[in-house]
């Protein structure tokens, strides 16, 4: 079949998509979705590493989390992904990058004005279809609050005002996602509490700490993140990120 879309990273929002288990073409398409779409850098340890345009960072654990599916399971994808030459897979005892091959091609061609958007369903009757608006389209356009938009929306209208790398920028959506499963969206003013105090804890522990720690908090089922467990687990070190793996 010739042609091609662009998926909205908004889809993750939809209850359809959560469903678990997940398909393997469905763990596929989330593998590009958590990829960066430009080059970032993120604080691993005491080292500032660059993650580069269609890679991200993650782990076994989150992928087991994420997509409902075992450890053997997610390895076996994994691997065959890397046998048919789909991702690269890099891995140390700190972190793991996953790199989509001909990520490129999967995301920067232009898109025609002509072309159909697509859209996504939503549960509310009111808001049953949101087309999606491209960078391109977005850049010449001020950002003006949607009576009707939803958590992701508000996010992604809220995040240009706050230091938030994208691979940060896309666990935060992550857990809006989280939330909104749990029935338990955010109102506008604490959406902005929330990402004033993950780009403060951020520039204070890095982002790779904040990660875990708001993936320690989904995996918990708790209600919220639990920031306190930062100096907890930092005893006199910023460099918590080797005491939660090895906890």
């Amino acid at each position: 079949m010739d042609g091609w879309i662009k998926i909205y990273r908004g889809i993750v929002e939809n209850p359809l998509w959560n469903i678990k288990p997940f398909s393997k073409g469905q763990a596929w398409i989330d593998l590009i979705l958590q990829a960066n779409y430009t080059e970032s850098k993120t604080l691993i340890g005491n080292k500032l590493e660059s993650v580069e345009k269609g890679s991200f960072i993650t782990s076994e654990l989150k992928l087991m989390n994420c997509w409902g599916w075992s450890k053997n399971k997610v390895r076996a994808f994994l691997q065959y992904l890397e046998n048919e030459n789909m991702i690269i897979k890099i891995s140390n005892q700190k972190r793991t990058i996953i790199k989509i091959v001909n990520y490129s091609l999967y995301q920067d061609m232009e898109v025609s004005e002509q072309m159909t958007k697509l859209t996504i369903v939503k549960e509310s009757d009111k808001d049953l279809e949101k087309p999606v608006i491209t960078k391109k389209e977005s850049q010449g356009k001020k950002r003006v609050k949607d009576k009707n938009e939803g958590n992701i929306q508000m996010l992604n209208r809220l995040l240009p005002d706050y230091p938030i790398s994208d691979v940060l920028s896309d666990k935060v959506r992550e857990w809006i996602g989280y939330k909104i499963s749990k029935k338990e969206a955010y109102v506008e003013r604490g959406m902005k509490s929330l990402l004033k105090i993950i780009s403060q804890n951020s520039h204070t522990y890095g982002d790779f700490a904040v990660m875990d720690l708001i993936d320690m908090c989904m995996s918990n089922n708790w209600k919220g993140i639990i920031w306190d467990k930062l100096n907890t687990k930092q005893s006199g070190n910023k460099d918590i990120v080797n005491e939660w793996r090895n906890s």
